[in-house]
C-alpha cells in the first residue's frame, strides 16, 4: 500500500507491505523530503520478484515539486534505488501512474512544467539502477496544459497513456497515445472530444489481448459545464483508430465519469461515478462485452451456377448476403451448372481463378456463368495435306489461350480418308506432340493408348484402328503436332484438334505446314466457329517467308480460298491487294512476303474450309494459319 502520512509538520510518502494471510505489517517505510513540505505517493507497481516501485511527488517549495521514483526490496523494504526528475524551476512535476514490464523496468507517466504550462511526460527506468532508458514529453501545439493520468503496458512492453491536451478552442480533449517499448518512439496518438467543447479528460487505460487500448474518463456533450458523461473508447492496436465508444449519461444531469477500468478477454469493466435523478452521486460499474465488428459480403450471380464460401455463409444459386468478421479472408468458389462454364468474377474479385476477399469493409462480388454454346470461338480444327518424309512431313501447330489448362484431342488420320474417296491416303499415320522442343506425347494406333477408353468416351476416337490420337490436358501455351507415316510411308493425311472442356479458354493461332501439290493434293484446312455470335478470324497462306527459316522447296506464290460448305466466301492472292489489308496490318498479322495471302473476315457460326494452292499450278511447302481475333 502506498500513500502519505502526516508527521505533525507536513505529509511524508508512506509505503507498507501487509501479509497475505492475516494483513500483518511485514515492513513499513517512509520517505521524507525537505522539512516543511509535503511528499505524496500516487502509484506503485510490483515486479516479478515482489520488489515495489513507488511513484510520487517530492515538494521543494509551495510552488515547486519533482517526480520521486523509489524502488523497495521485496524482503525488507530496503531502498534499492531512487530517482528524481525536475522540470523548469518553480513548476509542479507530478507522476500519476507506474507500470512494470516483464524485465522489471519501470515506466512512469504524469506531467512536467515547462515554466509556463504543464506538459505530459512518460519515462522508462532501468530495473537494475533506475537509469533513464528513454523519456518523452508531449506539449500540444495550441499551448495550454497537457497531462498523462493513465498508463498501461502491452504484451511487448509498449506504453499506452491517457490524459488530456489543450486545444485552440480553449478546452481540453482526451489525449491517448502508444509509445514503443524499445526507444519510446510514438506509434500513434488519438484525441477524443465531446460535442460540448468543454473539458474532456481520460484518466484510465487498459490493453486487451490483441493490443487494443481501452481508455476511460469523462466527456461533455452539452453546453452545461457541470454536465459530464462517463465515456470509454476502444482504440485499434495498429493505428489507434477508434473501434467503438460507450457513453453513460446519468439522468441527474451531473458530473459522471469513468475512474478505473480493466479488461478480461474481450470484456471491458468500467467503474466510476454517476448522478441519477432523485439520488446522490454514487458508484457505477458496467461490464462492456464487445460485439464483433462484421461486414456484409454480397454475392450476385449471372447465368447458371452456384457460389459457396469458406468459411461458410455464402451458399447460393442466386443473390445472397452474409456477414463476416472484420479482417477475415473469405474464399469463394464458383461451380457452373451442366452446359455452362464459369466466365469470371467482377467487383471485389476479377479473373477466373480463386476469389479471396479480405473483409475490411462491405464487399460485393458477381459471378458470371455462360452457356457453353454461347461463346463465339474456333473449334474442331483440321488440315489435310500430302504427308511425305523428312522436312515434308505434316506439321500442325496450335495455341491454348487463357490462364487455365484445357483438355484437347489431337488426331492423325489417313486410312479413314480412303473411305471418303480420297486417293493415296496415308496408310498408317503416327502422331507426335511437342511443347516447344520437348516431346510430351506419342501415339501409333489410338487403341494402344493408355487412355484409349477415355478417347472412346469422348466421342473423338478415330474410326480406323491404325489411326492415331492423343488426349491430353495442356497448360496455356504453344504446341506442335507432327504427322508422319510409320516406316516412312507417304500419302494424304489429316491432322485435327478438338476441345473437350473449358469453352471459355480458346484455341487460337492454328497452323499446319505441309507439301502443297495440285489437284486433290492441295492443302485443305477446316475450322468451325461455334457460339451464338459471329467471330472475326484471319486466315493466312504462306510459302516464301518459310525459306528464311531454312525450309527448302517452299511454295513460291500461295493462293488462298475460303469456303462455307461448297460456297466460296473469299479469295486472296497477295495479301496487300485485299480489301482488309490495312486491318490485317494493324492487327499484326500481315505476312512477311508480299506474295503470301491473307483473308480477314467476320464469320457467322458454322463450318469453314480454307484451300491453299500454288498460283499457276506451282507446288512446294506451304503453311496455312487461322487466327481468332
Amino acid at each position: 500500500m502506498g500513500g502519505n502520512v502526516w508527521n505533525g509538520l507536513d505529509d511524508d510518502l508512506k509505503i507498507i507491505k501487509f501479509a497475505a494471510a492475516d494483513g500483518a505489517v511485514l515492513w513499513d517505510k517512509t520517505f521524507a523530503g525537505a522539512a516543511g513540505f509535503n511528499d505524496y505517493a500516487f502509484a506503485l507497481g510490483v515486479d516479478a520478484s515482489g520488489n515495489v516501485v513507488v511513484a510520487g511527488e517530492e515538494q521543494q517549495s509551495a510552488t515547486d515539486s519533482d517526480w520521486k521514483i523509489i524502488k523497495y526490496a521485496a524482503a525488507d523494504g530496503a531502498i534499492l534505488w531512487q530517482r528524481g526528475y525536475a522540470g523548469a524551476a518553480g513548476g509542479l512535476d507530478i507522476p500519476f501512474a507506474v507500470a512494470i514490464d516483464s524485465a522489471g523496468n519501470a515506466i512512469v507517466a504524469g506531467n512536467t512544467h515547462d515554466g509556463t504550462n504543464f506538459d505530459a511526460r512518460v519515462a522508462k527506468y532501468a530495473a537494475a539502477d533506475g537509469a533513464t532508458l528513454w523519456e518523452k514529453t508531449f506539449a500540444g501545439a495550441d499551448g495550454g496544459d497537457d497531462m498523462f493520468y493513465g498508463l498501461a503496458l502491452g504484451a511487448g512492453g509498449d506504453a499506452y497513456v491517457a490524459g488530456f491536451t489543450f486545444t485552440s478552442a480553449g478546452s481540453n480533449d482526451w489525449n491517448v497515445a502508444r509509445y514503443a517499448a524499445s526507444d519510446g518512439a510514438l506509434t500513434w496518438r488519438r484525441t477524443v472530444a465531446g460535442s460540448g467543447n468543454l473539458s474532456d479528460v481520460a484518466v484510465a487505460i487498459a490493453v486487451d489481448a490483441q493490443g487494443n487500448a481501452i481508455a476511460g474518463g469523462r466527456i461533455n456533450d452539452s453546453s452545461d459545464p457541470a454536465n459530464r458523461d462517463m465515456h470509454a473508447v476502444r482504440f485499434a492496436a495498429a493505428d489507434g483508430a477508434p473501434l467503438w465508444r460507450w457513453t453513460h449519461a446519468g439522468s441527474g444531469g451531473g458530473f459522471d465519469r469513468v475512474a478505473a477500468l480493466a479488461t478480461r478477454g474481450s470484456v471491458v469493466f468500467v467503474a466510476g461515478e454517476s448522478l441519477e435523478a432523485g439520488a446522490p452521486a454514487g458508484w457505477r460499474v458496467a461490464k462492456l462485452e464487445e460485439v464483433p465488428v462484421t461486414f456484409a459480403l454480397a454475392v450476385s450471380k449471372a447465368g447458371a451456377g452456384t457460389v459457396a464460401s469458406t468459411p461458410a455463409g455464402i451458399a447460393c444459386g442466386s443473390t445472397c448476403v452474409a456477414d463476416f468478421a472484420s479482417g477475415s479472408v473469405v474464399s469463394l468458389s464458383a461451380t457452373p451448372a451442366p452446359g455452362s462454364f464459369f466466365a469470371g468474377w467482377s467487383g471485389a474479385c476479377t479473373g477466373t481463378g480463386a476469389c479471396s476477399v479480405t473483409m475490411d469493409a462491405a464487399k460485393a462480388v458477381t459471378a458470371t456463368f455462360t452457356l457453353e454454346t454461347a461463346i463465339p470461338r474456333l473449334v474442331n480444327l483440321s488440315t489435310r495435306v500430302p504427308v511425305r518424309t523428312g522436312n515434308d512431313v505434316m506439321i500442325g501447330g496450335f495455341i491454348i489461350g487463357g490462364s487455365q489448362p484445357k483438355t484437347v484431342v489431337v488426331r492423325a488420320r489417313g486410312p479413314s480418308l480412303a473411305q471418303a474417296g480420297v486417293a493415296g491416303a496415308l496408310a498408317n499415320p503416327q502422331l507426335q506432340l511437342f511443347a516447344g522442343a520437348s516431346s510430351i506425347g506419342y501415339n501409333d494406333d489410338w487403341g494402344q493408348a493408355a487412355n484409349a477408353q477415355a478417347l472412346q468416351t469422348s466421342g473423338y476416337a478415330p474410326s480406323n484402328a491404325q489411326e492415331s490420337a492423343i488426349l491430353a490436358t495442356l497448360a496455356p501455351g504453344a504446341y506442335t503436332a507432327i504427322v508422319s507415316g510409320v516406316g516412312n510411308t507417304t500419302g494424304i493425311g489429316l491432322v485435327e484438334v478438338f476441345e473437350l472442356d473449358r469453352p471459355a479458354i480458346p484455341l487460337v493461332n492454328i497452323s499446319t505446314r505441309g507439301v502443297v501439290l495440285t489437284g486433290a493434293d492441295v492443302m485443305i484446312g477446316g475450322f468451325i466457329i461455334q457460339g451464338d455470335a459471329p467471330r472475326t478470324v484471319i486466315v493466312r497462306a504462306r510459302g516464301p517467308s518459310l525459306a528464311a527459316a531454312g525450309v527448302p522447296n517452299v511454295l513460291a506464290n500461295p493462293l488462298l480460298q475460303l469456303f462455307s460448305g461448297a460456297t466460296p466466301v473469299a479469295v486472296n492472292d497477295n495479301w496487300g491487294d485485299g480489301p482488309d489489308a490495312a486491318a490485317i496490318q494493324a492487327a499484326g498479322f500481315a505476312p512477311a512476303n508480299a506474295l503470301e495471302s491473307a483473308i480477314r473476315m467476320t464469320l457467322a457460326p458454322g463450318a469453314y474450309t480454307a484451300i491453299v494452292t500454288g498460283a499457276g499450278g506451282a507446288t512446294g511447302v506451304g503453311i496455312i494459319e487461322v487466327f481468332a481475333q
